[in-house]
C-alpha cells in the first residue's frame, strides 16, 4: 500500500492504519520493528507530525 501510486490507497494506509498505530507508544515500538521500506518511512513521518521529533 505504501508503494501505491494511487492517492486513495496511500491515504487509506496513512489514515486508516498508520495514524491509529501512532496513537500508542507500545504499538508504535512494535510497528517500528515490523514495518520496512516506504511503510516505515511513512510511519516515521506521521509520528514526527503527531508527536514531534523526540518520540522515544
Amino acid at each position: 500500500m505504501a508503494l501505491s501510486d494511487e492517492y486513495d490507497v496511500h491515504n487509506l494506509l496513512t489514515v486508516g492504519v498508520l495514524e491509529i498505530i501512532a496513537d500508542s507508544k507500545k504499538v508504535s515500538k512494535i510497528a517500528k520493528r515490523k514495518l520496512t521500506g516506504e511503510a516505515l518511512n511513512n510511519f516515521n513521518l506521521i509520528e514526527e507530525y503527531w508527536h514531534g521529533k523526540n518520540i522515544e
